[in-house]
């Protein structure tokens, strides 16, 4: 099963991290510009 976890801000912006097979997949996620995704344990 695959899907995207989506993040709305009250700007227009909307971060899309992609889910597939249980697994979160940062490297595939759809930034805007100026936006990073760090990851923590």
């Amino acid at each position: 099963m695959s899907f995207s976890i989506v993040l709305k801000y009250p700007n227009p912006i909307e971060l899309r991290i992609p889910v597939e097979r249980d697994a979160i997949h940062p490297e595939k996620a759809k930034l805007a510009k100026g936006y990073t995704l760090r990851l923590e344990q």
